[in-house]
């Protein structure tokens, strides 16, 4: 028990992280998705009062969906790779999230040359297409979420420990 000068109504005791460095990416998965999900729904959806600054929302909008999906996939591949090393991902899924992990960044990589164009040419059917390719993206890291949940669900489900 930790030793604290305030006085609590119940013990308090420090969380079990089982030793891992990672554990807590757990939580930040769901929270990184969520984030993404609002941060590109609420700022693209936003109607400003001019078009340039309707533009402008826009592509900080985009930019900042794709920096938050980056950093989703970066957080949920950092994890696939210490379940790999601790051998709780056999090669066979090891291939699938590699495929998968391809997918979202040919996705992401599409989604910023679409943005890069509706920057130059700031037009309705460009903002389609970045829309419609950040679509795109989300589609594959939802994907890529869904084939890499299981085993990080499995490894906390045995305790979350290393070998």
């Amino acid at each position: 028990m930790k030793d604290d000068s305030r006085k609590r109504p119940y013990p308090y005791k420090e969380p079990d992280t089982g030793g891992l460095k990672w554990g807590p990416k757990k939580l930040l998965i769901p929270l990184i998705l969520t984030l993404f999900l609002i941060g590109g729904a609420s700022g693209c959806l936003s109607t400003p009062e001019t078009l340039q600054d309707k533009s402008e929302a826009f592509t900080r909008s985009a930019y900042s969906t794709l920096h938050t999906s980056q950093t989703a996939y970066n957080t949920l591949t950092d994890s696939l790779i210490q379940l790999r090393e601790e051998g709780l991902l056999n090669d066979e899924a090891w291939q699938k999230a590699i495929e998968y992990g391809d997918i979202f960044a040919d996705a992401h990589n599409a989604a910023v040359d679409a943005l890069y164009q509706y920057k130059l040419v700031a037009s309705q059917e460009m903002e389609n297409e970045v829309r419609r390719q950040l679509l795109a993206v989300s589609k594959a890291l939802g994907k890529f979420v869904s084939h890499a949940q299981p085993y990080i669900d499995q490894f906390f489900k045995r305790g979350g420990e290393s070998k």
